[in-house]
């Protein structure tokens, strides 16, 4: 194992020393130590405290030009843990390799390790739960998360190849078109299929107004494997613009095509269908107010789009019991942002996308969980931004009206109504203070309602939910700052979760009812060497209690973190 190991640690290391002799490259990457101490509460006698002694990480990436229409870029990883004090610990992977470059003068390609995103009703990677308006004290952690997870904005990570191409039919014009494909499950031979995702886009743009088309497909491939038919969930849109000086709107509009499984010669499909209005009028600068409406269908199916980046049906790394081993323990939201690992085997976070509706936790969220993608919705989002010219308040408002398309095991419909606000304030520029001051604050509350005739014999449907995120960021000394964070999530009601098959129609019902807070309470200091170099320690405790079943538990964790870029 020994030689083995040693033979791959050269093998990777010569080919950067080679990849370096080349006239045009450019070297970057990331280097970071992480400790992390956890203890549950002085009740738990059961379960031990985890404590994860300065893991250590280093990432080296290189971009390299092969020739002039051929790139390599690669990110390497050189890890290692203290707990333990001989190379066991140690472990050397690649978390990227990818050759982009230049078919023609107008065609770019990228085969490796590809980023990709279409729209929020094809291909999109929507925001993990939790998130309002977060100082560096959770900020940190969560963006920790997303490079470990390559979680990059809206784009989804996959294995496979990208085509890019821009034309000009006329002057003052610009017809762009994009492929993708990847490989999403390899065969095993017997009875797992291949299965493949691609996806196309055509749009034509001038100035004022812009016209497109896009299409996706996940299918199976079960050349050699005893299944009798291939499985294709195909989603094809269309969308317009139009903008004329600070008016901007736009159309998106399409339809989903799902194999039913219990169709031996694909002659029948699962048809839905989306239609989305988005109206934006920017005041100022940095300042505008959108309007959107959409209408989603229950059986609109759309694997990239409604994928989720947590896989709620996993295991917390982190204390998955507690109270004694007596109970598991749910993803929570404090999970979300700090519960990192930088094992895949142990990740919370989900990277593979797949037909069925993935699980969501309803303590989380009901209105919209797999975003605007969402089946089953219809209403009106109303939002509103707010950025001063002089960098003292950046503020959001909004809510969303919502309702049910259809009516899920009666006729009545379920309404959802949402408010949220977030605001940053810096009020060291408002006392013209030289020392920083930022203030962090943001609410958001849902509502769900749905009565039910008094022979189903049911209680009505009603959910109250309300997160609060609140912050602030203190400068002591030149560069070394106080941090306090908070963020509390209470819900209580109840409601009837649809079960989806396999052919995405609602089966069953699991019942929901919840009377819960949880919340993290947050502090620690900051010290910024440079723009490219932090550290940061914290403690923080953690607090979940269930109000119906008379239980609850907290735990205390110590974080320190020193990250360099460069």
């Amino acid at each position: 194992f020994l030689m083995k190991y040693i033979f791959t640690s050269y093998l990777i290391l010569s080919s950067y020393f080679l990849l370096a002799q080349f006239p045009s490259f450019k070297i970057g990457g990331l280097s970071r130590s992480l400790s992390n101490m956890s203890s549950l509460d002085s009740q738990d006698t059961v379960n031990k405290d985890i404590n994860q002694e300065l893991n250590i990480v280093f990432d080296l990436a290189l971009d390299a030009k092969l020739n002039e229409k051929i790139n390599f870029y690669s990110e390497l990883r050189l890890g290692s843990s203290l707990e333990v004090f001989d190379t066991s610990a140690s472990y050397i992977n690649i978390r990227r390799i990818l050759l982009f470059g230049k078919i023609s003068k107008n065609v770019k390609f990228e085969v490796g390790d590809i980023d990709v995103k279409m729209t929020p009703f094809t291909l999109w990677n929507n925001e993990e739960e939790g998130v309002l308006v977060e100082n560096d004290l959770f900020l940190k952690y969560r963006e920790i998360q997303r490079y470990e997870n390559f979680n990059i904005g809206n784009n989804w990570r996959r294995q496979g190849a990208k085509l890019n191409g821009v034309n000009n039919l006329f002057t003052k014009d610009t017809l762009k078109y994009h492929f993708f494909i990847s490989r999403e499950q390899a065969s095993n031979e017997i009875s797992t299929p291949d299965r493949f995702l691609y996806g196309e886009t055509l749009s034509y743009k001038r100035s004022k107004f812009s016209l497109g088309a896009q299409h996706i497909d996940l299918f199976t491939f079960n050349k050699g494997i005893f299944q009798e038919s291939n499985i294709h969930n195909h989603v094809f849109t269309f969308n317009s613009s139009y903008k004329d000086r600070n008016i901007s709107a736009n159309l998106e509009l399409g339809q989903s095509s799902r194999t039913l499984l219990n169709s031996l010669d694909n002659s029948s499909w699962l048809n839905g269908q989306f239609l989305n209005l988005n109206l934006n009028y920017r005041y100022a600068k940095n300042s505008y107010l959108e309007v959107n409406y959409r209408r989603v269908t229950d059986d609109f199916s759309s694997p990239g789009a409604q994928t989720k980046r947590i896989d709620f049906s996993s295991s917390t790394h982190l204390f998955p019991s507690v109270n004694n081993t007596l109970s598991s323990r749910d993803i929570l939201v404090s999970d979300i942002i700090n519960d990192i690992t930088f094992f895949r085997q142990n990740s919370i976070y989900n990277r593979t996308i797949d037909y069925d509706l993935d699980k969501f936790n309803p303590l989380l969220g009901l209105s919209q969980p797999y975003g605007r993608a969402t089946p089953n919705r219809q209403g009106i989002d109303i939002d509103f931004f707010l950025k001063d010219s002089l960098n003292i308040i950046d503020c959001f408002a909004g809510s969303s009206f919502l309702t049910d398309l259809t009516g899920e095991g009666t006729n009545n419909l379920r309404t959802y109504f949402q408010l949220r606000f977030g605001a940053e304030f810096a009020l060291y520029k408002l006392i013209n203070s030289k020392r920083k001051i930022n203030l962090q604050f943001g609410l958001k509350s849902d509502n769900i309602l749905r009565t039910h005739p008094n022979e189903l014999f049911v209680d009505n449907v009603k959910v109250n939910s309300i997160l609060l995120d609140a912050g602030a960021e203190i400068e002591i000394l030149n560069k070394l700052f106080f941090l306090l964070a908070y963020k509390k999530l209470a819900v209580d009601g109840v409601d009837y979760l649809g079960v989806r098959d396999h052919n995405f129609r609602i089966s069953s019902f699991d019942l929901f009812r919840v009377d819960s807070d949880q919340d993290i309470l947050s502090l620690g200091f900051s010290y910024d060497f440079n723009k490219k170099t932090t550290f940061l320690i914290n403690a923080q405790r953690i607090r979940f209690v269930d109000k119906l079943n008379l239980a609850s538990y907290s735990f205390n964790q110590i974080f320190a973190l020193i990250q360099l870029k460069f």
